[in-house]
């Protein structure tokens, strides 16, 4: 709220603005800072701001009601409009959406809340159907989170908002990780570091991907062997061991790429 004071004797305060005594009848004071009537403007507008009844301080600057709305209020994440408090939004992660905005970018179908869509690095979101088709790895080359729908107003509590359920992974991490999957089944944590160093991951998601990588190849392993022993014609399958030694020297090899 702005303050206007009478000055019965000459006052020597430096201000904000001007960094100049002030010496008139009235001053204006915003907190315990002190402007001149005429210098306390706008930043952005450079409207006086001295007819005004309120405006906004923040970092440093002054801002009318106007500008100040602008340049920090919420916005969709599809249309890129200010978001009032009264309305009502869709949210997944730290982004918030026009209850009509959020829809799948592919085929226009509103999100409902408790359905399960996928959203993107650049915030475009994708219905179930259009996700788990052949064509989204195609269509995409990013990295992807998944979520399940969350309803709420603009000025209820964000402790309800969407968690992150799944991450899909770029082509060249899977590529790292795959390459030194064939090398060992087992990375210990110099290993999960470096990859970690490699592919930008953390090295919990690394953890869980080898851990699924491993029960996927011992079920490969099993069903082979089932077949092995059914066809009277099957070829015995070996399982290939490596040595210390090999897989050292292939690890410094894989390192050294």
């Amino acid at each position: 709220m702005l303050k206007f004071f009478f000055v019965h004797q000459i006052f020597l305060i430096a201000i904000l603005n001007a960094i100049m005594p002030i010496a008139d009848q009235y001053f204006l004071m915003i907190g315990d800072l002190c402007w001149h009537s005429n210098c306390l403007r706008c930043c952005d507008c450079q409207c006086t701001l001295q007819a005004q009844t309120s405006c906004f301080y923040k970092d440093g600057l002054v801002f009318c009601r106007e500008d100040y709305v602008l340049k920090f209020s919420k916005r969709c994440g599809r249309c890129s409009s200010i978001l009032a408090c009264t309305d009502v939004v869709m949210r997944a992660r730290d982004v918030a959406f026009h209850l009509q905005c959020f829809t799948c970018i592919i085929c226009s179908i509103p999100l409902r809340p408790g359905e399960i869509f996928a959203m993107c690095e650049n915030k475009n979101l994708y219905c179930q159907d259009f996700a788990q088709s052949p064509r989204f790895k195609l269509f995409l080359c990013e990295r992807i989170y998944v979520f399940s729908a969350c309803c709420e107003d603009e000025g209820i509590s964000q402790s309800n908002r969407s968690k992150r359920m799944r991450t899909s992974f770029k082509h060249h991490q899977l590529r790292t990780m795959k390459s030194y999957f064939n090398l060992n089944h087992n990375p210990d944590a110099k290993d999960l570091k470096q990859l970690s160093q490699r592919t930008g991951l953390s090295k919990r998601v690394l953890q869980v991907w080898f851990q699924n990588a491993r029960a996927k190849f011992r079920r490969n392993n099993t069903r082979n062997r089932d077949l092995a022993s059914v066809s009277p014609r099957g070829n015995q399958i070996n399982d290939i061991q490596a040595t210390s030694e090999q897989v050292e020297y292939f690890l410094k090899i894989f390192w050294s790429n």
